[in-house]
């Protein structure tokens, strides 16, 4: 199974390697949005050809929260997972929205909150998707760790093949957490210009 995997692309479009699944980690929003935004957003997933397509929202995409009850008819072309499980072609994921607190933005909760609604992951779970990083790993701001230890324990706990993340444009690239491998795939850096790929992950 093939997995292309996006984060962070605010509004823009960018090249998406084929794949049997796309799965974009959040922040589709450029600031914090319009239902027209995500009406752009729904336009590009059509013209791609993976079978496949999941998106997760980040702290940028409130208006999805807004919209909860339509956001499947308005987001017809993909799978809006928030905090919870599909299994495609035997490969079940989890998506997760949420990343820690700061500023005034969306799907954003504390350690401890965080931590109750991972324990719903269940363990042999193939991939979570997760807007925010886990600590210590693709999640670097400055020099401080600014990921979730939350996130961090559940990965040890589940012991996924992939954790797939953005929110943290500075951590683009691959790292792992005690094996269990890590990709952000944050398509803007960290001055808010488009400039890094998306990833492929074979499972």
């Amino acid at each position: 199974m093939l997995i292309a995997h996006i984060s962070d692309t605010h509004g823009s479009k960018c090249e998406i390697p084929d794949a049997d699944i796309l799965i974009h980690t959040g922040d589709i929003i450029p600031g914090r949005g319009y239902l027209q935004d995500l009406h752009k957003f729904e336009a590009w997933m059509k013209e791609l050809p993976h079978k496949h397509k999941i998106f997760v929202p980040g702290n940028h995409d409130g208006i999805v929260g807004l919209f909860r009850n339509e956001i499947k008819g308005i987001l017809s072309s993909v799978h809006v997972l928030i905090d919870e499980l599909i299994v495609i072609e035997g490969v079940s994921i989890w998506g997760t929205p949420w990343s820690l607190p700061f500023s005034n933005w969306y799907f954003m909760k504390n350690e401890w909150q965080l931590q109750e609604l991972y324990s719903k992951i269940p363990e042999g779970t193939h991939i979570i998707a997760s807007h925010g990083p886990p600590h210590g790993t693709c999640d670097l701001v400055e020099g401080i760790n600014v990921g979730s230890l939350a996130l961090r324990e559940t990965i040890l706990r589940v012991y996924p093949k992939a954790v797939l993340c953005g929110h943290i444009h500075e951590g683009y690239g691959k790292d792992y957490v005690h094996g269990v491998p890590v990709y952000n795939s944050s398509h803007f850096n960290e001055v808010y210009a488009p400039a890094n790929n998306a990833q492929l992950i074979e499972i």
